[in-house]
């Protein structure tokens, strides 16, 4: 049976593809070479890059980055050659994420920022004001509008406080977690159809087959557990260097599969960024004002297994997520223009 839905891609369409591209194969024959870095200008790559390159697509296991490598972009940087992707990633590694204090304090705006523009992807009834508010006092003031945004945004602060709690534990990114992730974001915010008429549950993968989006996406309910184990067991077993790419991946065959009646984009954005993090790897924030970019990408993937547009887009949003920061951190490094500077000048 396929049922209609009522997201901001929902179509009803047939079931998804039997076929799926393996992880493996997208990281073999990546054109972007991203070792301990990645980079956009091929000119920039040294032969060291060139030849892990070489290997990568004749299929043989990279070795980890060599003191010279390291140089290297060190030597970059000082240059001013990196990518402003590049200087994130050095920034994000200079963190230490063992605590939950450190998690709070590196995630301090993040967190909001991020319940904030996914929800809005699918509600526009959130505000960041009452998010804000919810993150901080769990209570909002003087609100008029739908219970369910402002349910869906305190499940947004209990889910973040649940994967802060697995990271320190370093959970690894299985179906339990999974399971307990959309739980906690789809809490009291089933709709009656779900709930009552189809029997659906918070926590529980669906129970019927829901065609959704432009093209063929939705496994059926009864391969959903399977497909979704095999999928994380394949991301799981990735040891190669390109993170992102794996994340893109993840995040695209994860929607592929739909595995839940609803919430598929809220978990499925949630659980790309503990991935992230997990392998050292600043998250990203899927801004709202970005939509038509996000769901062409994923189009683009359902459509004729390109996940190019994705990963871009991944990079894209990691530059606008955490490019204040990184002002910030290059200006205190830079310290402040002194007075003589400024004597130096010419009046106006």
């Amino acid at each position: 049976m396929t049922l209609w839905l009522s997201s901001s891609r929902a179509r009803v369409l047939p079931l998804r593809k039997s076929w799926m591209t393996p992880l493996s194969r997208f990281s073999a024959s990546t054109s972007r070479v991203t070792c301990a870095t990645s980079w956009r200008n091929p000119r920039e790559k040294s032969a060291l890059v060139v030849c892990r390159s070489k290997q990568k697509r004749r299929g043989s296991r990279p070795e980890a980055a060599s003191p010279s490598f390291i140089f290297q972009i060190i030597l970059w940087k000082e240059r001013g050659k990196m990518e402003t992707y590049d200087k994130i990633l050095a920034m994000w590694k200079s963190h230490k994420l063992e605590t939950a204090a450190d998690i709070d304090r590196v995630l301090d705006n993040f967190k909001t920022s991020f319940a904030f523009q996914s929800g809005r992807l699918s509600d526009p009834q959130i505000t960041y004001h009452d998010t804000v508010s919810i993150f901080e006092r769990d209570s909002v003031n003087e609100y008029t509008g739908v219970v369910r945004s402002l349910l869906e945004q305190r499940n947004q602060r209990l889910c973040y406080e649940y994967a802060r709690a697995k990271l320190v534990e370093r959970a690894p990114l299985d179906i339990p977690l999974v399971l307990e992730v959309h739980k906690l974001l789809t809490n009291g915010t089933y709709s009656q159809s779900h709930y009552i008429d189809n029997g659906e549950r918070p926590g529980k993968f669906k129970k019927h087959d829901y065609g959704v989006g432009l093209h063929e996406v939705g496994v059926p309910a009864s391969r959903v557990e399977q497909e979704v184990g095999d999928l994380l067991a394949e991301v799981k077993g990735y040891r190669g260097p390109w993170t992102l790419k794996a994340a893109a991946y993840f995040h695209a065959s994860f929607e592929h599969l739909h595995p839940f009646a609803d919430g598929n984009g809220r978990v499925g954005r949630t659980l790309v960024n503990y991935y992230l993090i997990q392998h050292d790897h600043p998250p990203l924030v899927f801004f709202e004002h970005h939509r038509d970019d996000y769901y062409a990408a994923l189009d683009a993937y359902d459509v004729e297994e390109n996940l190019e547009p994705l990963e871009d887009f991944f990079r894209q949003m990691i530059e606008e997520t955490w490019k204040i920061q990184l002002w910030r951190v290059e200006k205190e490094n830079q310290g402040h223009k002194p007075l003589a500077a400024f004597a130096r000048e010419a009046p106006c």
